[in-house]
């Protein structure tokens, strides 16, 4: 995984809402891959809530 969608998915577990615009600036990943993230987050903390 790169660091830039390694630093995403921090910024995506902290808050799952997070602007992608602001996720795009900080990691210069593209919007599309920023909101497949968004979904597996938020698959993932669906499925566990503890997570």
């Amino acid at each position: 995984m790169s660091k830039q969608k390694s630093r995403a998915l921090q910024m995506l577990y902290k808050n799952a809402h997070e602007d992608a615009e602001l996720i795009r600036q900080t990691t210069g990943l593209p919007l599309e891959t920023i909101e497949l993230l968004r979904r597996d987050v938020l698959r993932m903390t669906d499925n566990n809530p503890e997570f």
